[in-house]
């Protein structure tokens, strides 16, 4: 049967407003049995309304109506597909001519829904494909998979490709083959080498930062695959639990990182996270729920926790004797649930949940529950006034700074966007956050796109920005494309450097020839081990801090950038060694000064004189080493350095010296001898050092001198104040043996 062209009729039926609907959509009766209850702590639950219907799978479009449809979807007398506009309580019926119950789904850049699989009978499915567009409220065919698939899940990739995993294409055979549908091209083409035995029904799939696509569940065995060519999978890790969470479900709440909970049987309430944005991920326990549960769904919602709903407490298939009605709410700040409000009834085995643009939650379907819906509304949305939005761009491109409209600039703390929502059977198949970064302007905020479409795969968002109270404003959706241009070659990596070391830190910097994201892999051997947090700003010159390291080690390391293209380049391996750790000094042939730890200030002689000072017992006997000291004030002079003995409190007498002049300046002496110099300000840290068998002069761990003369050893600290009042602070000498 072929899909080319094929457009089924549009049958409308518009529905007065249903029951209960406030002129903002929202119900304004409280849901029975929660009278007393704070809902600015536990949340509240609207009434039951009745939509004819029970909702199996539910989407949100990019007009922010609701496509939601059931068993018999090709019978316009049952459940077929239907848009419901949460503002008026319209409903109108979109009819389409198979039963795609039972399909895998997700969004596409330009918003058309594409659908795949469905439902012939229990375990038996469908080879179609469908693409629904919510602005036409039409459904066209598309390309056959290779086989029926009942249950399967689908990904869009970051460059708009989607994958389609899974599902059974009758009884307890599944369809091992990944395949990937091409918008452009209408086409499917076969991952012929990534046949894998995944768990048969909608696994949990997310994009990871990596670009591919990581296999979280529900299976213990988690792995990451490769769409690209005939596609690849590499092994990730087993979960820290090793259960099998079938009926459970998953959810990805930030960049990279994955929640799973629930499932099993019996139901468990267990948790465990894993964070892909390590070089080698693994996952780990988090505290678990407040209940045990099965068939549960996860929402992100706009503040970044994610709301847990429904399912069943008990062992075996959908039972309905041991409901959990409480909602939990998933802290990522503190990895806890807390216990929200209790729905008005059960919600098990094909139920769903659905973020809307208002900030609510849609909950509906439930073979065991009634036909009808409720909506929850957070906490958040009890504790104060929202912040508007009055003007925002129906799209932008990836990196670009684009501006919103509210009164409220000034008093915004998070503006975050959530991918629109496509869910069935407790799997979110579309929903994924953004934290974006902003700055407050007259009248507005001016806010950076995501760049990277690993991160933020192409299409509509809703964006929300929340004020200082965590309250979120009703959500503008907005569409992301993809460059105008397709990027296919990699940013090129050059001049990879470190500096600023100590004996525990150290700053890797690079260049990209375009502009691109950035990320450290370190570790004392080329398997590095450890990674610095993902920068995902584009940007061409880029520098990432290392910390907690060990002293006198030598450390691998290479640096990572992805274009907004998603291309992403590795550099070769580079090393840098710690330095040894510095030494508090102990002051010796003090005159004319009073020492305080490791800080000197003359009190005696001659103001203007270099006849007060002191040197460091400790001294560097040979090979790489440095003093380096504080500049406190620059209103007096006075210098310090590496001298060879001691024999005066005279500049001439310091091999290598700073001397810090009242003006703002630091010049370099070298036996009295000036050599160079560069402005300072108070704070500013100054470090003499012997690397490799040259002294360098750095301020604030950037070099800006070098000598051409080489250093004689032992050499000591040694310090000259000329200034009545004058300082050398937080001294400090490293590579030292003492005298």
């Amino acid at each position: 049967m072929s899909g080319r062209g094929l457009r089924c009729g549009l049958c409308v039926l518009t529905l007065l407003p249903l029951l209960l609907v406030l002129a903002n959509g929202i119900f304004r009766e409280d849901a029975a049995g929660q009278a007393g209850a704070d809902p600015s702590v536990v949340g509240q639950w609207s009434p039951l309304v009745d939509v004819g219907m029970e909702g199996i799978h539910a989407h949100l479009l990019p007009t922010g109506k609701v496509l939601i449809y059931g068993y018999h979807t090709d019978d316009p007398n049952k459940d077929a597909p239907r848009i419901w506009d949460p503002a008026t309580g319209a409903i109108t019926l979109v009819d389409v001519p198979q039963n795609i119950f039972c399909s895998g789904h997700s969004f596409l850049a330009d918003g058309r829904l594409f659908v795949a699989g469905g439902h012939v009978e229990d375990t038996v499915g469908i080879v179609d494909t469908f693409l629904f567009d919510p602005f036409a409220l039409t459904w066209t065919r598309g390309p056959d998979m290779n086989a029926g698939r009942w249950y399967p899940t689908n990904t869009t990739l970051p460059n708009d490709e989607v994958l389609i995993a899974e599902g059974t294409i009758s009884g307890a055979t599944a369809d091992d083959l990944p395949q990937v549908y091409n918008p452009e091209t209408n086409t499917i083409r076969d991952l012929s080498a990534a046949r894998m035995a995944l768990w048969k029904w909608y696994p949990f799939m997310f994009v990871a930062p990596n670009g591919r696509v990581f296999n979280a569940g529900p299976l213990a065995e988690t792995r990451y695959l490769n769409t690209s060519g005939t596609g690849s999978w590499t092994f990730v890790g087993n979960t820290r639990s090793g259960w099998f969470r079938e009926e459970g479900t998953a959810v990805m709440y930030d960049i990279g990182k994955v929640l799973i909970m629930g499932g099993g049987d019996p139901p468990t309430s267990s948790a465990e996270v894993i964070d892909l944005n390590q070089p080698s991920p693994s996952w780990r326990m988090v505290s678990p729920m407040a209940f045990n549960r099965r068939n549960a769904n996860s929402t992100i919602l706009p503040d970044g926790k994610v709301l847990v709903t429904g399912g069943s407490c008990a062992r075996g298939y959908d039972t309905e004797t041991c409901p959990v009605l409480e909602a939990e709410m998933w802290d990522p700040t503190i990895e806890k649930f807390d216990t929200m409000a209790s729905a008005a009834s059960y919600r098990g085995y094909h139920s769903t949940a659905l973020l809307l643009p208002d900030a609510r939650i849609l909950v509906t379907g439930g073979d065991k529950s009634p036909r009808a819906h409720q909506i929850y509304s957070p906490p958040y949305l009890f504790k104060g006034p929202r912040p508007t939005v009055t003007s925002a761009p129906d799209s932008v491109i990836f990196g670009q700074t684009f501006s919103v409209q509210t009164p409220d600039s000034a008093n915004i703390g998070a503006v975050n966007w959530i991918r629109l929502g496509s869910v069935t059977h407790a799997f979110n198949q579309n929903q994924r956050i953004n934290r974006l970064t902003f700055t407050p302007v007259a009248d507005g905020l001016n806010i950076v796109a995501p760049s990277n479409r690993n991160l933020t795969p192409p299409g509509h968002y809703m964006l929300f920005v929340l004020n200082k109270s965590g309250v979120p404003s009703v959500a503008r959706i907005i569409r992301i494309d993809r460059p105008t241009s397709e990027d296919t070659i990699p940013p090129v990596i050059w001049n990879v450097r470190a500096s600023s070391i100590s004996a525990t830190s150290a700053t890797i910097a690079w260049s990209t020839g375009e502009p691109a994201d950035s990320r450290v892999e370190y570790g004392r051997t080329t398997a590095y081990g450890s990674s610095t947090s993902l920068d995902p700003a584009l940007r061409t010159s880029h520098s990432q801090a290392l910390s907690g390291l060990i002293p006198s080690t030598t450390y691998h390391y290479r640096v990572r950038s992805t274009d907004a293209a998603g291309r992403p380049t590795i550099s070769g391996d580079f090393t840098f060694t710690t330095a040894i750790p510095a030494d508090n000094i102990v002051w010796t042939a003090l005159v004319n000064v009073t020492a305080s730890g490791n800080s000197l200030q003359k009190t005696s002689g001659c103001d203007g004189c270099g006849d007060a000072g002191a040197v460091s017992i400790q001294n560097i006997p040979s090979g790489d080493g440095y003093i380096e000291f504080t500049a406190s004030e620059t209103n007096t002079n006075r210098g310090a350095g590496l001298s060879n003995g001691n024999t005066d409190t005279s500049l001439g007498d310091i091999d290598f010296a700073v001397l810090l002049r009242s003006n703002g300046w630091a010049e370099v002496y070298e036996k009295a001898v000036w050599k160079a110099d560069v402005q300072y300000g108070p704070g500013s840290v100054f470090r003499v050092a012997v690397v490799a068998g040259r002294v360098q002069y750095s301020k604030n761990g950037v070099v800006f001198y070098t000598s051409a003369a080489l250093p004689t050893y032992p050499l000591l600290l040694d310090v000259t104040l000329w200034s009545r009042n004058a300082t050398i602070t937080n001294a400090s000498i490293s590579g030292t043996a003492a005298r």
